[in-house]
């Protein structure tokens, strides 16, 4: 295996692209989904594995999110059909299915009782908070939200066990040469001693005041960026138990029984720290009683009589000693005080009590806020659940969803125009589930769900799509306020820009620092011995007035954008840092130089795996599960072509 790793690794860069995928309840992740018999409908197939169209349009729709929450507003999805970020994904999840069918093959697979007990800790959370039984309505309600099925989880439990331990198997005893870390030292302290002034935008004159006219060609050049996704208005019709739960008052004898059933579990139990001897015969256990009522220690006594050192119970509740006469007795003595011999269930015993703390019984008023709480929410769960079966038949029977959802006394709002993925048009994001989204947006004008759909127990919900936005074009108005800053911030950035290639034509020329800068109105700043590794200096000056600065020689000028304007910067010396911190900080490196190799040698599993399975995507298809026109994109023959010569080793 590792033989085949070396052969496809050809490059020393590592990627930070790690092959320990978290595969976890919710976010994207390679579910291994689908993967046995003839699956139809795939978008990418790796021997055994597969991802179908449904799969992988919720893959697409997490992306999109995520893209939109970085940009800080909704990104029209034309847009990433443009940056391909469909087919970049499609090539993602091949490649880690590929890693997945790779590890199986090679017999790295995760025994039954592992992934049982991985399953078994996940679904503590769904457990009954007053049965203490697993609640599977839940646990399939909370799968189902994020688009997944118990298969899926438990799919992606075997999969990540997999893939965690072959990954930490790769890694153990990973040590870098302290070679790796010495040039990663020496390349941080490399320095800079430089002086510079700052042109601000305050000295290029006024700004612009762009017409209609230069706003409109600026719509036309970023015409492709300007669309209004398609939105859809929708009414609602919601059957809640968390909204119903509130008003109502549940019944006085239920919230006693409620009480009895949990009391135990509410209250705190005494607890007692007790020392038991466990001996042969009754005599043995009658002389180790006596002798520890004299005042010797049970450990002395132990040691005397040739039987095993006493076994320590600290803090203990009396349903945790297994043997109920140890149990009765040690919970009748005082702190301090020992037993006689007791004749247990499976041996003769003696046991001293060395510490006790009190226990207490809870009262109804003191739990009485949670038990009422717990039991309107039950009663609310039951009441949301008749509410949204009478709802159904009405519905079912002809009645339109509004009347019907008026006539059971269920919420209905008309919710705001929204896109694919919940965002208004003001880019505000609405918590929607994505298989209301999905029904939303595959619902014709004036359609109906035909049933009610259920998210969560106790939620359920009916939509009605009352209109249909086409993707359009933004008008000038629409966007007029947040384009003119953008044709503003343009035109400046090419005045600074402009007047720094001017200033670095007169630098050229001989003209000094000092008097390009008493010409601009600004004033010469020095930095000495500026480090490339230096953080505070990155977050202040900005990472282009680092790269400017580092990418230069000594006596170069340069030019560098700043938030604050352009920098003009004269590089005055160049040097290395101090050896003796540079070997300081090698030895300090040398774990993060083995993380970057362990990094690595994931990048070469990821590119043996693909180079192994030989996976196949179906880019016209992974188009069309993103809701994209699938003529145009390429076919699949030439996105092979292209992977193989992504994939062929470096001369």
């Amino acid at each position: 295996m590792l033989a085949q790793i070396r052969a496809f690794s050809n490059t020393i860069f590592a990627k930070a692209i790690l092959v320990l995928l978290l595969l976890a309840l919710v976010g994207f992740g390679v579910q291994g989904v689908s993967r046995m018999g003839n699956v139809k409908d795939t978008v990418v197939e790796a021997g055994g594995r597969s991802v179908s169209s449904a799969k992988f349009r919720q893959y697409f729709e997490t992306q999109r999110k995520q893209i939109d929450q970085q940009q800080g507003q909704p990104v029209p999805v034309d847009a990433l059909f443009k940056a391909n970020i469909d087919g970049r994904l499609a090539d993602e999840v091949a490649v880690e299915e590929s890693v997945a069918e790779l590890l199986n093959r090679e017999g790295v697979r995760p025994s039954d009782r592992l992934v049982a007990e991985r399953v078994r800790d996940e679904g503590k959370r769904f457990l009954d908070p007053v049965t203490g039984k697993f609640d599977e309505k839940a646990y399939k309600a909370f799968l189902a939200q994020n688009g997944l099925t118990p298969e899926d989880f438990e799919g992606g439990v075997r999969d990540q066990l997999a893939q965690s331990h072959f990954g930490a198997g790769l890694g153990a005893g990973m040590t870098a040469p302290l070679i790796y870390s010495t040039l990663a030292a020496a390349y941080g302290q490399d320095n800079r001693t430089l002086r510079f002034f700052i042109v601000t935008p305050q000295t290029m004159g006024p700004p612009l005041q762009p017409t209609d006219a230069q706003l409109t060609a600026f719509m036309k050049e970023h015409a492709a960026q300007l669309i209004k996704p398609e939105t859809r208005v929708v009414t609602l019709a919601r059957f809640s138990a968390s909204q119903i739960a509130p008003t109502l008052t549940p019944d006085p004898a239920d919230l006693q029984k409620r009480f009895a059933f949990e009391k135990d579990s509410l209250s705190k139990p005494e607890l007692r720290t007790v020392e038991q001897l466990v001996l042969s015969n009754g005599a043995q256990a009658a002389e180790a009683a006596r002798r520890i009522k004299a005042g010797e220690a049970p450990a002395a006594v132990a040691k005397a009589l040739g039987v095993a050192a006493p076994l320590e119970l600290a803090n203990t509740p009396k349903s945790r000693i297994s043997d109920p006469k140890v149990a009765d007795a040690a919970f009748s003595l005082k702190a301090g005080e020992s037993s006689g011999p007791i004749q247990g269930t499976l041996a003769w015993a003696v046991v001293k009590v060395t510490g006790m703390t009190p226990g207490h019984e809870v009262t109804f008023e003191e739990v009485k806020d949670k038990i009422i709480a717990e039991a309107r929410k039950a009663q609310a769960a039951d009441k949301a659940l008749e509410m949204s079966k009478k709802f159904d038949d009405l519905h079912s029977g002809g009645t339109a969803l509004v009347a019907a959802a008026n006539k059971v006394g269920a919420q209905v709002v008309q919710l705001p125009p929204i896109t694919k993925d919940g965002h208004t048009g003001g880019g505000q994001q609405l918590q929607l589930p994505p298989k209301f989204l999905q029904q939303a947006f595959s619902l014709a004008k004036g359609a109906e769900t035909e049933g009610v759909e259920e998210i969560a127990p106790g939620e359920y919900y009916a939509i009605r799509v009352e209109a249909i936005n086409p993707q359009a074009p933004f008008t000038l108005d629409e966007i007029r306020a947040p384009l003119t800053r953008e044709v503003v911030q343009e035109d400046m950035l090419k005045r600074l820009q402009t007047r720094g290639d001017a200033l670095l034509a007169r630098a050229k020329k001989g003209e000094s620092l000092d008097a390009l800068a008493t010409a601009s109105g600004a004033k010469v700043s020095e930095i000495k011995g500026l480090a490339r590794a230096d953080q505070t200096a990155a977050q202040t000056l900005g990472q282009r007035f680092v790269g400017a600065v580092f990418a230069a020689k000594a006596g170069d000028t340069v030019q560098a954008l700043l938030p604050s304007g352009l920098a003009i910067v004269h590089i005055d010396a160049a040097g290395a840092g101090d050896p003796t911190s540079i070997a300081q900080q090698a030895v300090a490196q040398r774990r993060g130089a083995a993380g970057a190799v362990n990094r690595e040698i994931a990048e070469a599993t990821r590119a043996a795996a693909r180079a192994l399975v030989k996976p196949h995507i179906d880019l016209k298809r992974a188009r069309a599960a993103a809701g994209g026109d699938p003529d145009t994109v390429v076919t699949d023959a030439s996105a092979s072509a292209g992977a193989a010569k992504a994939n062929k080793p470096a001369a």
